[in-house]
């Protein structure tokens, strides 16, 4: 079950810890490009810190799911991030088929795909 974010955060919300969840799940990735999705993410204020290493370790755990769901697109964790906060917590104005691949990956995530 995906956290919400009423759900008690241990840590508080800061870039230091954004980043460790990223680099916790993705030890291999460049830290220029976790530190700019850092930024990023930092800034959106879309997620709590809770729903932000939820939605990372859905990645992670779907990684190579992903990569071939996003082949056509390109991916990068950047991408797979934007995609699967869109999927688990259903953030609006996404393109038609952003929302095809965030359904399938929401689905797979969540348990309701067979596979």
């Amino acid at each position: 079950m995906q956290p919400s974010s009423e759900s008690a955060n241990i840590y508080p919300r800061t870039k230091e810890n954004i980043k460790s969840i990223f680099l916790y799940y993705f030890p291999y990735e460049r830290h220029s490009t976790i530190d700019k999705l850092v930024e990023d993410v930092y800034d959106a204020r879309g997620l709590e810190l809770n729903q932000i290493e939820f939605v990372v370790k859905a990645i992670s755990e779907n990684y190579d799911y992903l990569r071939e769901l996003l082949a056509p697109s390109g991916f990068s964790v950047a991408v797979a991030y934007t995609y699967g906060s869109n999927a688990l917590y259903g953030f609006p104005n996404i393109a038609k088929r952003n929302h095809q691949v965030s359904t399938r990956f929401k689905e797979r995530v969540l348990g309701n795909e067979t596979y």
